[in-house]
This record gives structure tokens, C-alpha cells and sequence, in this order.
């Protein structure tokens, strides 16, 4: 019987599965985006995602899976995975690869900011020096203070703007594989 492994770190753990099983078990479209890709693995987050492999695998093969924890880490190599879309299958020329909307916003929104110091904004095709601005100017608005506001807006609010910035960091990690860059480092995530 195969041993599916624990991708650990400090904070959560995701158990590392094919996709080609994720489809034979009809669970592909349960995944969320808190699990990542990477080739033909998906590494499924352990709270939601992981619980639906379990009991599809357990309603197929009348038993659980064998699971074990693999090397724990400070810091898990998956999260710079991309996200998982159930439409990760689907073939697309990454020299066509658009942005995606939400990159898209947040870059106008930034433009329209520096603006205001009379600086040059960022545009598509966007360069290796982008990214890595992207990825600090991401990193900062994601640090606790910041999407916070140091205390002054509620729980809710917050959690609004880390999905609004996951997002972006999400489509980042996209458009700079479709395009030949090197991805950001985003150590807030």
C-alpha cells in the first residue's frame, strides 16, 4: 500500500498527492486554493482539503491511507508552490500568459500612488526588477501592523485585504512562471 507523506513546517502541514488520483477519486473540484501544485503533485492543505483525499480515498478503498510526516521545516518549500485551480490541467502557452485581474488592480492602484510622488509607474511586460518591487511592496502590506492597521480596522476587514494580497501574490507567482522570472520572495505568507 503506498505511503502518501506531510509536507510540514512550523505553522501547518499538507499531505503530498498525484492529481491523476485527485481526479480518479472526483474530488478535484473540493480542492481549495489553500493547497498547492507543483508538476503532478499537489500538496493538499491538512484542515479542509487533506479530509476530503481521506474519505473519498476510505470510500474507495475501504481502508485509510497510510500517511507519515516527512522532513519538518521552518519555513515549507510548498508555500512558494502555486496555488491549486482545479483548472490547473489545462495547457496554455506561458509566453501568452496575461495577468490575471486582481495583479492587474493592484499594480493601477500602486501606479496611481507613486504617481503622487512623481514617479513611473509599472506596466506590462513586466521586468525581473518589477517582480521583485511587487514582492517587497507586497511583503510589507502583509506584515501584521500593516494589514492591521496597527489595531484600527476589525478581524474581518483584515482578513479581506490578506485575501485581496494573497491573491495578488498568487497571480504574481503565475505571470512570472508564464513568463520566464524568477518569483518574488514573500516572506509574510
Amino acid at each position: 500500500m503506498k505511503t502518501y507523506i506531510w509536507a510540514v513546517d512550523a505553522g501547518h502541514a499538507w499531505l503530498a498527492v498525484k492529481r491523476k488520483e485527485l481526479d480518479e477519486l472526483n474530488i478535484a473540484d473540493k480542492i481549495s486554493s489553500y493547497s498547492y501544485v507543483k508538476g503532478g503533485t499537489v500538496y493538499l492543505e491538512e484542515d479542509c482539503d487533506a479530509r476530503h483525499f481521506f474519505e473519498a480515498y476510505e470510500a474507495k478503498h475501504g481502508v485509510k491511507p497510510t500517511t507519515k510526516e516527512g522532513k519538518h521545516w521552518d519555513v515549507q518549500p510548498c508555500r512558494n508552490f502555486a496555488r491549486y485551480s482545479n483548472q490547473a490541467t489545462s495547457v496554455v502557452d506561458p509566453i501568452f500568459q496575461e495577468p490575471g485581474d486582481t495583479l492587474v488592480k493592484f499594480i493601477e492602484d500602486n501606479n496611481r500612488w507613486i504617481a503622487l510622488f512623481n514617479k513611473t509607474g509599472m506596466k506590462f511586460p513586466l521586468t525581473q526588477a518589477d517582480a521583485d518591487d511587487l514582492g517587497r511592496t507586497l511583503d510589507g502590506k502583509l506584515s501584521p501592523e500593516n494589514l492591521h492597521c496597527d489595531g484600527e480596522i476589525s478581524n474581518a476587514e483584515a482578513m479581506r485585504k490578506y485575501n485581496f494580497l494573497s491573491t495578488v501574490c498568487d497571480e504574481l507567482n503565475i505571470y512570472c512562471d508564464a513568463n520566464g522570472l524568477t518569483r518574488p520572495k514573500i516572506y509574510e505568507l
